[in-house]
C-alpha cells in the first residue's frame, strides 16, 4: 500500500471510529489530533491509536498493553496483527474496562 491510500484509510477509519461513538451513549471524552485518536477516560486512562506509517499499521495504546494492526483489504478491516482481532472489538473491549459499561464499537 502507498502512502496515500495508508493515510485515506486511516482518515475513514477514523471516521468511522468517531460515527461509532457518535451513535452511542459514552461517559469518556475523545478527540482526534495529528491523526491519533485520543480516549480519555474519567479514571484518567487514556487510550491512544497512533499512526504508523512506515509500517502502514495502526497502533493501539493502552493500560494493558500495545496492540499493532494490519489491514485487511479482503476483509476490509484492521486486524491485530497476533491474535487477528478486529481493530473495533479490540477497541470496544478496552472502552468497556474502563468505563465499567458494555460498550460496544461497530461500523454499521
Amino acid at each position: 500500500m502507498n502512502e496515500s491510500d495508508y493515510y485515506k484509510l486511516v482518515d475513514h477509519t477514523l471516521e468511522q471510529l468517531q460515527d461509532a461513538l457518535d451513535k452511542i451513549e459514552v461517559d469518556f471524552d475523545y478527540e482526534i489530533s495529528a491523526g491519533m485518536f485520543i480516549f480519555e477516560f474519567e479514571n484518567g486512562v487514556k487510550i491512544i491509536l497512533s499512526r504508523q506509517t512506515p509500517l502502514s499499521q495502526l497502533w493501539l495504546a493502552t493500560p494493558s498493553g500495545a496492540y499493532h494492526f494490519n489491514y485487511d483489504a479482503s476483509k476490509q478491516e484492521w486486524l491485530e496483527e497476533k491474535t487477528t482481532e478486529t481493530l473495533f472489538l479490540v477497541l470496544s473491549q478496552h472502552c468497556s474496562k474502563q468505563t465499567g459499561a458494555d460498550i460496544q464499537l461497530n461500523t454499521n
